[in-house]
């Protein structure tokens, strides 16, 4: 047995206790004069205040906890909910830990619009997206030279002849839906409607992006040399890349499920490497419109103009960016479109007459006269003002500043805002601020067709640093959408267990969401496909 004397030898003394409860209260105790200076120093623009501030991991995984943490979801679910009505558009978040942290947050129209065209003054805190360098040095998670050479490049890849091609290749596949999966029937039933959306813009971006001629139909087509087929990585890849994201590199040899993430990466750039050399070599694909096409030519002249070129692995970063910004946010906006059009069907019976006039055989109008389907233009911008794929861009301040913002009275107000302050430029507190949009909580796509503001309609942020892929998104999105609307009325699916739910009932069921990559729908989306 253990003497009584070895345990008072080794246990600690009552003065190291006391040593140590004397240091956690000195700490405790400077976390709070330093929590009290940040209010003060924040005084008259104070917002809400949590003990763990909203960038932490614990709340990037953690649901809301009042008091202690806003969550995930907060840029999302609180909405322009935390602006005062009789004040500005404008709130410091307080919280404790990190230690006297203090965040800006904006849904001021044109406070926005002057940080979003200030990239030296407000650059963009590139280390929070440290986690997309797993594909390679990319155009999101650069800044300065390295961001203007990856723009530069990538901008003319995005031209008139690629969404021409966006155009004809939407098109093509929408009917490709419609007649060999909906195979014309009178009725459609889906569990999901994700079930047909999330396919939809990742096969867009396997043809508009890659050139390759991917359908529903199944391709089981392995080529020499490969162990899978483009689709079925790609298809692979959709699903899981959220995991290549955040799992380390060991971790892919551990299960199954990662194995085949992996492989399917792997597949993937061996693809595009044959799809690089293939056409550096060949004079044959002169004349290709899709986007891997385009970088490569651009990359080409860079080099002609004396510029640097983009290195393979940057080619491939890049073409990873585009398949991981593309596919997820095309394919929920799409879902949240058609799911709007079913809660409201007036507003879905405006668009199928414009439709109609515009498409009596059925068949999409040319690419130069896609301006006539401008209803369908409405409803898939009215769509992403509601649940916009982004919900907060984060910003940092370069050096010490002031922010002019509105007050509702009509003044201008100042803000003094220290260097290395963060900045969320809240996109939808934007879409929901009542002084830029009538009735924000009511799906109304008439309000784009006459004029709208602008500087508040940011889904695809703003300034220099806005989504290059937006008009890529548009034309995609303005074609399957009227294609499906042309043939079928959608309604959401009747369940008995919810038979005597409101419509704000049924609209709160359907439109809840998370965000993950991007706005995310949280359930299911049932909807019914029914022939006209």
């Amino acid at each position: 047995m253990v003497s009584d004397q070895y345990i008072s030898s080794v246990a600690p003394s009552p003065v190291l206790y006391l040593l140590f409860v004397f240091f956690v209260c000195v700490w405790f105790l400077r976390v709070y004069i330093l929590y009290r200076e940040t209010v003060k120093r924040n005084k008259g623009w104070i917002g809400p205040r949590t003990l763990i501030g909203v960038e932490t991991v614990f709340s990037q995984i953690c649901r809301p906890i009042p008091g202690i943490s806003l969550g995930y979801d907060y840029p999302w679910l609180s909405k322009h909910n935390d602006y005062p009505s009789d004040g500005c558009d404008a709130y410091f978040m307080v919280s404790a830990f990190p230690v006297g942290y203090s965040s800006l947050w904006l849904s001021d129209a044109a406070a926005i619009k002057e940080i979003a065209s200030s990239r030296l003054r407000f650059p963009k805190p590139v280390e929070l997206y440290k986690v997309l360098l797993v594909f390679g040095p990319n155009i999101v998670a650069s800044e300065f030279d390295s961001w203007k050479r990856y723009r530069r490049m990538v901008a003319s890849a995005f031209s008139d002849r690629n969404h021409e091609y966006v155009w004809y290749s939407a098109s093509k596949l929408g009917v490709d839906l419609l007649d060999n999966v909906f195979k014309n029937e009178k009725e459609v039933v889906l569990d999901d409607v994700t079930e047909i959306t999330l396919p939809l813009a990742l096969y867009m971006i396997a043809i508009a992006g890659f050139g390759r001629e991917v359908t529903f139909q199944h391709d089981g087509v392995v080529p020499h040399g490969h162990k899978m087929s483009f689709k079925a990585a790609i298809d692979i890849i959709a699903k899981d890349i959220f995991l290549k994201l955040l799992l380390p590199k060991f971790s892919f040899t551990l299960h199954p499920r990662l194995r085949k993430l992996q492989l399917a990466f792997e597949e993937i750039e061996e693809y595009i490497k044959e799809m690089i050399r293939e056409r550096q070599t060949s004079t044959q694909e002169e004349g290709r419109s899709d986007l891997l096409n385009n970088l490569l030519e651009a990359n080409g002249d860079s080099e002609i103009k004396g510029e640097k070129p983009l290195t393979d692995e940057e080619l491939i970063a890049n073409v990873f960016i585009f398949l991981l910004g593309g596919h997820e946010a095309s394919s929920q906006a799409l879902a949240f479109a058609l799911a709007a059009l079913s809660l409201y069907p007036d507003e879905q019976e405006a668009l199928y007459q414009q439709i109609k006039q515009v498409m009596p055989n059925g068949e999409l109008p040319k690419y130069e006269d896609i301006h006539l389907l401008a209803y369908s233009l409405a409803v898939i911008n009215e769509t992403l003002r509601m649940y916009p794929p982004v919900n907060a861009s984060p910003k940092y301040c370069a050096e010490d500043t002031v922010i002019t913002v509105t007050h509702a009275s009509g003044s201008k107000k100042l803000i003094p805002v220290p260097k290395n302050t963060k900045i969320f430029l809240h996109i939808t507190g934007v879409h929901y601020n009542p002084r830029y949009w009538k009735d924000p909580h009511v799906f109304n796509p008439s309000r784009f067709l006459t004029d709208y503001p602008r500087e508040a309609f940011i889904p695809f942020s703003s300034g220099s640093r806005s989504c290059i892929g937006r008009k890529f998104f548009e034309t995609e999105a303005v074609a399957i959408l009227s294609l499906i609307i042309s043939r079928y009325k959608v309604s959401i699916k009747e369940d008995p267990r919810y038979a005597h739910e409101t419509f704000e009932d049924k609209k709160q069921r359907i439109f809840t969401a998370n965000i993950k990559l991007t706005l995310t729908a949280a359930n299911q989306i049932p909807l019914v496909f029914t022939r006209r």
